[in-house]
């Protein structure tokens, strides 16, 4: 069982000249933000990537967090999420990996929503892990963002150290949420004693043992 473990389960810590590329630290955020969406949302989480890694010691690829809320009383009965996350340990406000480089929060899910075939991609990718009791809810899922008819609220996560957070830390999409229309914006930001570094390597080990 603990060969098994390690062989699954990234070890934490591994680019510690590099923390932000460390697999542990990033899965973590990713790990949390299910957990966000459903206590917070009640979403359904057909296909959560770290469990469908195809390499357990590397970085997942695709969007972070897909989920689904069925709900026959809401405006629209079915609505998707959206997630990509980051952690930052940037004394910066916001940090720069919301809405300053390349691969931001900002631009990865404007893209989502602007450039609607990773969406697609991502809805078919669910569709394939899922288990039978949500096969139905991510097919109609897909019928409707085909036809442009799927609400949408983008989810922007990001993990903080409590001491390094700022009310700025939500840049463009506080500043700016029209961008992402027609998609709704819920920002989740999450803050943690100590350092994201430490946490990582505390949940990490323990799920190695």
């Amino acid at each position: 069982m603990q060969s098994a473990a390690q062989s699954t389960i990234p070890a934490p810590a591994q680019r510690t000249t590099q923390p932000w590329l460390d697999t542990a630290r990033n899965e973590l955020g990713e790990v949390i933000c299910y957990a966000a969406l459903e206590e917070i949302v009640g979403a359904v989480l057909p296909a959560k990537r770290v469990r469908h890694k195809e390499i357990p010691q590397l970085m997942s690829r695709g969007m972070d967090a897909l989920g689904l809320v069925h709900d026959p009383q809401a405006a629209h009965e079915l609505r998707i999420y959206l997630s990509e996350t980051k952690a930052s340990s940037s004394t910066q406000s916001p940090p720069g990996v919301v809405d300053q480089t390349d691969d931001s929060l900002h631009v990865q899910l404007r893209d989502a929503v602007h450039k609607r075939t990773r969406v697609t991609s991502e809805l078919a990718r669910a569709l394939k892990y899922t288990d039978g009791t949500h096969r139905d809810l991510v097919a109609r899922a897909i019928v409707l963002w085909a036809k442009d008819d799927l609400a949408t609220t983008v989810v922007p996560f990001l993990l903080r150290p409590r001491d390094k957070h700022g009310a700025g830390d939500f840049g463009a999409f506080r500043a700016n949420p029209s961008a992402y229309a027609p998609a709704h914006v819920a920002f989740c930001l999450v803050r943690v004693d100590g350092t994201i570094e430490a946490l990582a390597q505390a949940v990490y080990q323990r799920a190695r043992a």
